[in-house]
């Protein structure tokens, strides 16, 4: 059902459809000299807009002289006020709410060009056309309710890397000049320093001793859902045998606020019979989302479900292990680095796999702790001290 917001919308794209007042132009038509403001459109997941980073820095330098804005989920932003690349950032609700006031944002704005990096929620795009915007493009893969609205669509390859499908947008638009700005690697800002800091103040208020060195093992024990979701008791074993094994080992739980209670009874299982009580750190709540890149980038290793976080862990070179079974992996794993991050993989037992609509997601038990164990021992015992 349609949001009043989005109705509105749809009825003003009517009234100037039966006008005749589009703006909008073929591809053809682009003299990338004449673009001075572009407007990118990636408001979905956490990690698709992590995705996007690289067609947006490779937009940058094909057209130095244009200011980038991003449209980017609200709750999301904060991570990306640091890049570099981006000039300005609009908070977006999702859902089609606003999106009167997005299109009334866009014509203030006076874009040039609008490319949309994600390929669900129709409303900004319409928003964009709304706006008088010339130039709209964007990814192929479900644009059913939006192909009238575009200049032109990228074509899709399903088999292609999430990062690879939207460099593809870029290319499309500037050819053969894309070439050389296909680097994958994923722009999330956080400096050492500020690793250091955030560790240092973590460790102290929970009476940790810093004077020594100190591994840090970051667990996201949580996903969107439940069927990416490896079971709770394998994180209570897979923490245990890390307390055990290494004396300097400090755990930290990730999670959002409303996973703190859950944080706090998986804290009190891993350290119930160990000996070790005070080693695990529970985050989850516990600060603010613009520290996840500092938080990341300090821990000797990051174990994780599918989440945004594993892409913001990869973005900020921190070794991984991931856990991946129902999920397509291809499109999503890190490709960066591909040394420092252990992808473990297992066949979904039902075929087809219905994913999120699974009624009786079992499947991530086929993932053993002590295989988890194994990869991350082995991370540790290389590297990674705060000192």
């Amino acid at each position: 059902m349609k949001t009043p917001s989005h109705a509105a919308l749809d009825i003003l794209i009517q009234i100037k459809k039966w006008r005749n007042q589009t703006k909008l132009q073929p591809l053809e038509r682009l003299n990338p000299d004449n673009i001075k403001k572009i407007l990118v459109i990636s408001c979905t997941a956490l990690g698709d807009t992590l995705f996007a980073t690289p067609a947006i820095r490779s937009l940058h330098r094909l057209v130095p002289g244009a200011a980038i804005d991003l449209l980017a989920r609200d709750r999301f932003a904060s991570l990306f006020r640091s890049n570099p690349f981006i000039s300005n950032l609009l908070p977006y609700r999702g859902r089609c709410r606003g999106s009167l006031a997005l299109a009334s944002r866009f014509r203030e704005n006076r874009y040039d060009m609008c490319i949309s990096l994600h390929d669900s929620d129709p409303c900004p795009i319409k928003a964009a056309w709304l706006a008088g915007i010339p130039f709209i493009f964007r990814l192929g893969q479900r644009d059913e309710k939006c192909a009238g609205f575009l200049s032109e669509r990228a074509p899709y390859r399903p088999e292609a890397h999430a990062i690879e499908q939207r460099l593809d947008v870029i290319r499309m638009i500037f050819g053969s000049r894309a070439n050389d700005a296909c680097a994958v690697d994923m722009v999330l800002p956080a400096s050492d320093d500020e690793a250091l800091d955030f560790w240092q103040a973590k460790l102290i208020s929970s009476g940790i001793n810093t004077g020594k060195n100190i591994q840090i093992a970051g667990f996201q024990f949580s996903a969107s859902g439940i069927y990416k979701t490896w079971p709770e008791k394998n994180w209570i074993s897979l923490g245990q045998q890390l307390l055990a094994g290494f004396p300097k080992a400090v755990i930290a739980l990730f999670g959002s606020p409303g996973e703190k209670i859950a944080a706090s009874r998986l804290k009190a299982s891993i350290e119930a019979g160990t000996g070790r009580e005070g080693r695990v750190i529970n985050l989850a709540g516990d600060m603010m989302l613009s520290q996840l890149p500092a938080a990341l980038k300090g821990l000797s290793v990051f174990v994780t479900n599918d989440t945004g976080p594993l892409h913001a862990a990869v973005a900020v070179r921190t070794p991984t292990v991931s856990l991946f079974v129902p999920t397509r992996i291809s499109c999503i794993a890190p490709i960066q680095d591909r040394e420092l991050h252990t992808v473990i993989k297992k066949e979904p037992p039902c075929t087809p796999c219905v994913e999120k609509y699974c009624k009786s997601p079992r499947c991530m038990e086929l993932i053993g702790t002590q295989e988890v164990f194994d990869r991350v021992a082995a991370i540790l015992s290389r590297n990674g001290t705060v000192q």
